[in-house]
């Protein structure tokens, strides 16, 4: 019973959470509770550190850049303490142009904080 409960709150933090209130809704007090002190992305983008820092100042850039920010998730996968989700999400720029893109996360999890991120973002059709 203990690994249901295990897993259905890493789907909540990771969808509700991470994704809801971080990603869609620029909630960084959501980020300070659920990314762990020693957090480490394992792909960041050249602007921001690879920590729990650099993240949150990522997904404020993000925020800002983007309004209106939909995700729908199409896969949850756990596996001991790790969680693979892939997902699609639409947004309007600053421009006024509506786009659209595609990401596959793993995510690990330790003490019911997320402590590492790898990702992979096609982000092709906003560049376009």
């Amino acid at each position: 019973m203990e690994n249901k409960s295990n897993e259905s709150q890493m789907k909540r933090i990771y969808a509700e959470e991470w994704l809801g209130k971080v990603w869609s809704k620029n909630d960084t007090s959501v980020a300070e509770k659920i990314l762990a002190d020693n957090f480490k992305d394992h792909r960041p983008f050249h602007r921001f550190k690879n920590n729990k820092e650099g993240h949150i100042n990522m997904a404020k850039d993000w925020c800002d850049a983007f309004s209106d920010i939909e995700i729908t998730i199409e896969d949850m996968i756990v596996s001991g303490d790790k969680l693979a989700g892939r997902y699609r999400g639409e947004g309007m720029q600053k421009s006024g142009k509506r786009v659209s893109f595609t990401e596959i996360d793993i995510v690990r999890f330790e003490g019911g904080q997320i402590v590492e991120w790898w990702h992979n973002e096609d982000l092709n059709e906003m560049m376009g």
